[in-house]
This record gives C-alpha cells, structure tokens and sequence, in this order.
C-alpha cells in the first residue's frame, strides 16, 4: 500500500472513531433524545452526510457505538475459554477511564438499548465458545455456563464490584476472569463425567 493510500485508511479510521466517539459522548451525558444523526455530526465535526457515508442507518450507527467504549484492540473476543482472562483485563482496563459512561449507559433508554445489543452478541458468542468445547449450549450445563459467564463478564459485573464492592478495576476484572476459569473447569469435568 502506498503512502497516499495509508493516509486515506488512517483518515477513515479516524473519522469513523469520531463519530462513534460522538454517540458515546452523547450518552454520557445523559441526554439519549439529543442522539440523533445531525447532533452525532457536529459532535463529530463532520457533515451529516458523512455520518451516512460511514453508518447508512441510524441502527448501524447504534451498533457501531455500542462497541464504542471498547477499542477495536481490546474488544477482540476471545476464540477460547482460556483467552477470556486476558480480554477480559483489557476491555476492563479501557472502561477503567469511561466509568461514567457505563453507570449512565443504564440511566436512559438509549444507553440501555446499546447495552442490551452488546449482551446480544456477547451472548452469541459465549454459546459458540461453550459449543466448541464439545456442550450443548441448550442443555442445563451449557446454559448455566452461558448465562453466569455473561453476567460476569459484563459492564454490571464490573460496576458492581468496583462501585458498591469497592474493588478496583484491574482486581475486578482478575476476580471475574477466575471465576469464568472455575465455572469452565467444573462444567467441563461434569461433562467429562
């Protein structure tokens, strides 16, 4: 790739982080009605058409932002139960600065909204790990797993401990990680058995 054309993909990234960064802005501060397509611009500094060029829907630009706490570094999933630590730290350690994004993420319906859409493919994806591990993301192992891995790996979890627990986040994020390895062990040699 030439020079020139670097340029272009690193003004796109750029852009396009802008204007995720503006939808989570927007949320922050508890105002869910001033998210729309034009106050995500000028949040942006970009025109409205831009927004379009990069998110063709106001839904695609929800998803978008509902990833947006997380960089793309730290939120790449894990492809096994024992990378689930370590991703787990990192996306941690990024929301470590964005606290207040993610208590007010809960205060409005559009925060709320964007936290249900991260759940759903955190979700998803926890149900493939479980099934590459040989169970039955239906049967009453798999879906115990599925669902107490979800709610430790969560936002809630960490606000929980870190808020009314007082636990630090790297601590949280350690205790929580521990906990996933223990469920997975125990429902591994259950299914073993």
């Amino acid at each position: 790739m030439n020079e020139t054309a670097s340029g272009r993909v690193a003004q796109k990234a750029a852009t396009r982080r802008r204007i995720v960064d503006a939808v989570t802005a927007l949320v922050a501060e508890e105002h869910p009605a001033a998210v729309s397509v034009p106050a995500v611009a000028e949040r942006a500094g970009v025109g409205v058409a831009t927004v379009y060029r990069y998110f063709p829907t106001k839904e695609a630009l929800l998803d978008a932002a509902a990833y947006g706490a997380v960089s793309s570094s730290a939120a790449r999933l894990p492809t096994a139960f024992d990378e689930v630590a370590p991703a787990l730290s990192a996306a941690w350690g990024e929301l470590a600065d964005q606290l207040p994004l993610v208590r007010n993420q809960f205060a409005s319906p559009l925060g709320r909204q964007l936290h249900r859409r991260r759940w759903e493919a955190r979700h998803a994806f926890m149900r493939t790990l479980v099934e590459r591990d040989g169970i039955d993301p239906d049967g009453e192992a798999g879906r115990r797993l599925v669902g107490l891995v979800d709610v430790l790996t969560s936002s809630t979890a960490l606000l929980e401990l870190h808020d009314k627990a007082g636990v630090a986040v790297d601590d949280a994020a350690d205790w929580c990680a521990w906990a996933v390895g223990v469920l997975h062990r125990a429902t591994m040699d259950e299914a073993a058995a």
